[in-house]
């Protein structure tokens, strides 16, 4: 298993596949609609490759003070076996080294008990909902790291 952060166009075009397979192909949600979702700010990927394939991706996008996780997901195949957790711990430190202080999240209500355990706390009681996920009956929480 190698988890990395990466910059080159070939690997962040093959870890965009697996966000669209595992996040956006089952909800039918199309690629341009994906581009809705996007938060100004500079993009960085964290992934886990296995047997030279990635399987797990975080996206976080960099902005002035803060840091978002923007998506975040592991292969169906490779769930339950910690990735998902090594995957935010790769990209906390990346983030301490930088020095950012606040780091958010929209956490799906299927992964809040996931996020909740990495130390993130919702900062709303209120669950957001946005038209591309309501007909999947999937609603989003802000959520806040408050792990140091």
């Amino acid at each position: 298993m190698n988890i990395k952060l990466i910059n080159d166009s070939k690997t962040i075009e093959e870890a965009n596949r697996i966000l669209y397979k595992e996040l956006f192909a089952p909800l039918q949600i199309s690629e341009t609609d994906i581009e809705k979702l996007k938060s100004d700010g500079k993009e960085q990927y964290v992934v886990c490759e296995i047997k030279g394939h990635i399987v797990g991706v975080i996206v976080i996008v960099e902005k002035d003070s803060e840091a978002e996780l923007l998506h975040a997901v592991v292969a169906s195949e490779y769930r339950s076996k910690g990735i998902g957790k090594i995957l935010w711990r790769k990209a906390l430190d990346h983030l301490k080294s930088k020095e950012y202080k606040d780091i958010f999240l929209y956490s799906r209500n299927t992964a809040f008990d996931f996020w909740s355990r990495c130390g993130f706390k919702a900062i709303s009681d209120e669950w957001l909902e946005h038209e591309l996920f309501i007909p999947h009956g999937i609603r989003h929480k802000r959520m806040k790291c408050f792990e140091s």
